[in-house]
C-alpha cells in the first residue's frame, strides 16, 4: 500500500462525517506523510495502523466531540446506545425469522398456484367426460 491508497482508503471510511472534518483528517495525515518524506512512508504507514483503526478512532472522537458540543441531545445519545444494542441482539434472532418469513410467503404462492392448476385440470376433465358421456349416448341410442 502506498500513500495515495493509504489516504483514499482513509477518506472512504470517514465519509459519514461532515466534509470539513474529513478535510481537516485528511490535511493532518498529507503534512504528516510530507514532514516524513518519500523515503519513509512505508515505516510511517506500519506505526500508524490501518486506514480502518484511525477512521475508528477519528469517527470515536468525533462522536465524543459533538457530544459535549450538544449537551441536551443525551436523549439522542441514550437511544443510539439502545439502538446498538437492540441490533446487536436482534441479530441472532432477524436473519432466520426473515428467512421463514420468505419461505413462507414462497409456499403459500406455491400453494396456490397448485389450487388454481387442479381446478383448471378439473374443469378439463369434466369437460372431456361430458363430450364422452354425451357421444356414449348418442351412440347407445343408434
Amino acid at each position: 500500500m502506498n500513500r495515495v491508497e493509504f489516504i483514499s482508503e482513509l477518506k472512504s471510511k470517514l465519509k459519514r462525517l461532515p466534509k470539513d472534518e474529513i478535510e481537516d483528517a485528511l490535511n493532518y495525515y498529507n503534512e504528516y506523510f510530507d514532514e516524513a518524506g518519500i523515503e519513509d512512508e512505508q515505516e510511517i504507514m506500519e506505526s500508524l495502523g490501518s486506514p480502518c483503526d484511525i477512521a475508528s478512532q477519528i469517527l470515536a472522537d468525533y462522536s465524543l466531540k459533538d457530544m459535549s458540543l450538544k449537551p441536551n441531545s443525551t436523549k439522542k445519545g441514550i437511544s443510539a446506545v439502545w439502538f446498538a444494542i437492540l441490533a446487536v441482539f436482534a441479530a441472532p434472532i432477524a436473519l432466520p425469522l426473515t428467512i421463514a418469513i420468505f419461505l413462507t410467503v414462497g409456499a403459500i404462492g406455491i400453494a396456490i398456484i397448485a389450487i388454481i392448476i387442479a381446478f383448471l385440470l378439473t374443469m378439463i376433465a369434466m369437460g372431456g367426460a361430458g363430450i364422452v358421456a354425451v357421444i356414449s349416448g348418442i351412440v347407445v341410442i343408434f
